[in-house]
């Protein structure tokens, strides 16, 4: 097995920059978190929130390690003293402390994406495990105490999840199902699964603590209060995507191009809150986008992707990049770069399209932050004390692949990973 997902194992491109500088002190603190695959390090913010120092992050994708033009990268600038490296061996010696105590990261998911699998024209390949083989490698070479993998359920299909036992023997692996929106984050469809992984001499148990009371919130309580206020926050501006303004403009008539006041005067008379997003295509054919609808202030918000962004319930444009970074549960100081304004605000033809995917391949901040404090707190010996509630029901996929893991491979303390299983009422593999 283990030359099967070397095998699969991507190797980062060498067209990227091999090193990226890191800027600023690094946040003291004696417990240590590197990213693995992790973006612009949404995952990292829950470990900094937690109290881990964030030295670094490993990740060759070209759409996070971008720079503006003042030569700014959107994870360096958030990370004070962390680097940012295309791959392992492009890092300098020295700057990997000799014991990691947590790795984070969301590597691709491959073919497995929502968007690939609606897409008719895409034949999706089984056995694309995208860079999950290749965040698996860094962990067996790094071996940090902790490591959390996000990454979509369906990906399970291309890299059995037994696979991970045969790879990294010298882990517990607790593959849990988890719904953000459990957590505290506003997308209530927003489900993934995680891989949980601990040392086996550290003896750690992962705990849920899902909560129903976030059932209320909904986008005004997100982004309410800063509505039309340009420019009060960090990446708060009036924006339009190449991909959204095209449809846009394509809403009414066939090869029609009509002024700006008059899309959104269509728009606010025609576009529905929740509706998908209407259009007439090139040759005049009348088309649906479900990544692009109309939010409803009191509603909550449908899952972000790196496409399109959602329109504004009340204002006729596209939510700003704050906007989408305030619904993935992002700080208001958290800054993101790659793009550029022209004159001022994101007009059509403006080059944004960047900071729309770093938002909508972003995870979402809540859980992580909720796991990097278990841990923390495992860590340090005080353990918060989690509700060990389970709302979210299970999933058959799901529950089968868990199923087939524990079968073949258990934990070191099975009889109280059991008892926080959302499958501990009907399973016959448990044991205590």
């Amino acid at each position: 097995m283990v030359d099967y997902i070397k095998a699969l194992t991507r190797k980062p491109p060498k067209t990227q920059p091999a090193y990226i500088e890191p800027k600023g002190q690094l946040k003291k603190s004696k417990f240590q978190a590197i990213g693995l695959t992790s973006g612009i390090g949404s995952m990292l913010i829950g470990a900094d929130i937690a109290g881990f120092s964030v030295v670094g992050n490993i990740e060759w994708r070209g759409y996070y390690r971008l720079k503006d033009h003042n030569d700014k990268n959107t994870f360096i600038e958030n990370f004070p003293g962390a680097f940012m490296a295309r791959g392992l061996d492009d890092i300098p010696d020295g700057m990997i402390p000799d014991d990691i105590d947590l790795a984070m990261g969301h590597p691709e998911c491959g073919m497995y994406s929502l968007l690939n699998s609606v897409n008719k024209n895409s034949e999706l390949d089984k056995n694309d495990a995208g860079d999950i083989p290749l965040f698996l490698e860094y962990v067996s070479k790094l071996k940090p105490k902790y490591f959390v993998m996000d990454d979509l359920p369906q990906c399970f299909n291309a890299l059995p999840i037994e696979s991970y036992v045969d790879l990294l023997p010298e882990y517990d692996l607790f593959p849990e199902w988890v719904s953000n929106y459990n957590y505290g984050n506003i997308q209530k469809h927003r489900k993934r699964m995680f891989m949980i992984g601990s040392l086996k001499t550290e003896n750690y148990i992962f705990e849920p603590d899902e909560q129903e009371e976030f059932s209320s919130w909904t986008i005004r309580d997100k982004i309410g209060d800063i509505e039309g206020k340009w420019g009060c926050l960090p990446n708060h501006d009036q924006h339009i995507t190449n991909g959204s303004a095209t449809r846009f403009f394509h809403m009414r008539h066939r090869g029609d191009r009509p002024t700006w006041a008059e899309v959104q005067k269509y728009c606010k008379e025609h576009q529905k809150p929740k509706q998908n997003f209407k259009y007439h295509g090139e040759n005049g054919e009348m088309k649906v986008r479900p990544s692009l609808a109309r939010l409803d202030y009191d509603w909550t918000s449908p899952v972000l992707t790196g496409v399109n962004p959602s329109m504004h319930p009340t204002i006729c444009l596209p939510i700003s990049i704050r906007e989408r970074a305030r619904i993935q549960g992002f700080p208001d100081d958290f800054e993101f770069f790659g793009s550029e304004l022209v004159d001022g605000k994101w007009e059509h033809g403006a080059k944004n399209s960047n900071m729309v995917k770093q938002t909508g391949k972003a995870m979402p901040i809540e859980f992580n932050e909720y796991i990097a404090k278990h841990i923390i707190g495992h860590i340090r010996g005080k353990p918060i004390q989690p509700s060990r509630q389970r709302y979210l029901k299970p999933d058959k996929m799901i529950s089968e692949a868990k199923y087939n893991f524990c079968k073949t491979s258990g934990y070191s303390n099975q009889a109280k990973a059991c008892s926080n299983c959302w499958m501990k009422e009907t399973c016959d593999v448990k044991i205590g």
